[in-house]
């Protein structure tokens, strides 16, 4: 089960979707994910974004990974690879607690957005029990952070943009599909994400 759970930790960045439980995917392991959101930027536009990235598990408490990222509005995208690590800093009964961090670097179109996308989080996760069957909730703060260049640009805002995520994993085989909504003062987040453990 630590294996499903774990791999299904991936996620966003470029726009500020969690989509990440705390735990990780154990030494050795291996995982894939892909998601996509929607954000409903007040007094703007909505923006999607989507994401397709691989795992690593580097020991109990740390993950690492990397993929590629769009980001679509007003009918112009930006692409952009994506690197990142979550690492587990408390395992307990009740909660278990991770640091989420990932960069975005743009491969082009560079002067619409900021140098770097940096998405920072604290993620507590806990394990639902009902019946025979175990699902997991997770919430937790999170921040994305434009690094340069963010005067006038179309694909990242001025300055950092803050959310609380509110989201469930539920595992089906070596499954799992995620559901998440943001709430934040500038923006809305509807995400949904699907991964799978490859060993």
């Amino acid at each position: 089960m630590k294996l499903i759970i774990a791999t299904l930790f991936l996620a966003s960045c470029a726009n500020a979707q969690v989509l990440n439980i705390a735990d990780t995917l154990g030494k050795g392991k291996v995982g894939v994910f892909a998601g996509t959101s929607a954000l409903l930027v007040r007094d703007f536009t909505t923006i999607n974004w989507s994401f397709a990235e691989a795992i690593y598990g580097v020991n109990d408490r740390f993950d690492v990974y990397a993929g590629m990222s769009t980001t679509t509005l007003l009918g112009q995208t930006q692409v952009a690879p994506v690197v990142g690590a979550n690492i587990n800093i408390l395992k307990s009964k009740v909660v278990n607690v991770s640091l989420f961090n990932i960069l975005a670097i743009p491969m082009h179109r560079r002067q619409e957005s900021s140098k770097v996308a940096w998405f920072t989080s604290v993620v507590a996760s806990r394990t639902i029990q009902t019946g025979d069957y175990s699902w997991y909730a997770y919430t937790g703060y999170s921040a994305y952070v434009p690094i340069g260049n963010r005067a006038n640009t179309l694909f990242t805002p001025p300055g950092p943009v803050h959310n609380v995520p509110l989201g469930v994993a539920m595992p089906i085989g070596k499954w799992m599909i995620f559901a998440e909504y943001n709430l934040g003062g500038v923006q809305k987040i509807a995400a949904i994400g699907l991964s799978r453990t490859l060993n």
